[in-house]
């Protein structure tokens, strides 16, 4: 079960052929290109590499006159060696993106059978296509019921999401004129974390920066793109 949270965090971290994701007024801050490549690495709070993802766009369909991308995901954290992998869905209506979290956590859950008798809801991570400084965007939030020999009851809270600033940032992959947006994130498995998240998000490609503060606001982990091909 905390493994399922913690994977349902990274994929908020990490977000067009046949029909084009652009006739839906879908050119928002997400790569949704089939084909579409992204390769990001993970600091700790000494600038040592710890980790890295790597996200690829797979698929490309129009589904309830919706426009969607499935990504997946492969996750390796350098220090235990050890690599996940998952995929999730972004859906676009011409006005903005979600990433249909709760889709890839039920997915999961159903994966294992201590897990077989849960259930999932809330409201997933949206974005509106079009952005702008000032502007707070709606909450997010996830929970899971797991019934069964152990019962756990267990969340994710993404709320406080601002859009703050709008820079433009050089990193490996290279120069982005990025939104940046600010916002906090509660989980409860056995206990309450809360976490301070600061991103840079640029026009159809997504975050390429992002920033993770404990709830003192200490610097814990830098996440940055090294890699982008279409």
């Amino acid at each position: 079960m905390k493994a399922t949270v913690k994977n349902t965090c990274i994929l908020f971290l990490c977000v067009l052929l046949s029909f084009s994701f652009y006739s839906l007024n879908c050119e928002g801050y997400y790569a949704t290109k089939k084909g579409t490549v992204m390769e990001m690495k993970v600091l700790d709070n000494k600038n040592n590499v710890t980790g890295k993802s790597l996200l690829e766009v797979i698929e490309n369909r129009q589904e309830g006159g919706k426009s969607i991308a499935v990504v997946k995901t492969q996750v390796t954290d350098l220090k235990k060696n050890k690599t996940t992998e998952s995929s999730y869905e972004l859906v676009c209506d011409g006005a903005e993106t979600a990433i249909n979290m709760l889709k890839s956590v039920e997915a999961s859950l159903k994966k294992s059978t201590q897990f077989s008798q849960s259930s999932v809801s809330g409201n997933n991570p949206v974005f509106p296509n079009t952005m702008k400084v000032g502007q707070t965007l709606p909450e997010a939030t996830i929970s899971i019921s797991v019934k069964g020999e152990i019962s756990l009851d267990s969340g994710v809270k993404i709320y406080d999401r601002k859009v703050v600033a709008e820079e433009k940032i050089t990193l490996e992959a290279g120069t982005f004129d990025c939104i940046v947006i600010t916002y906090t994130e509660d989980t409860s498995i056995l206990f309450n974390k809360t976490k301070k998240y600061k991103v840079w998000m640029a026009k159809g490609v997504g975050i390429v920066k992002s920033e993770e503060y404990d709830k003192k606001e200490r610097l814990e982990k830098v996440v940055e793109l090294t890699k982008f091909s279409k």
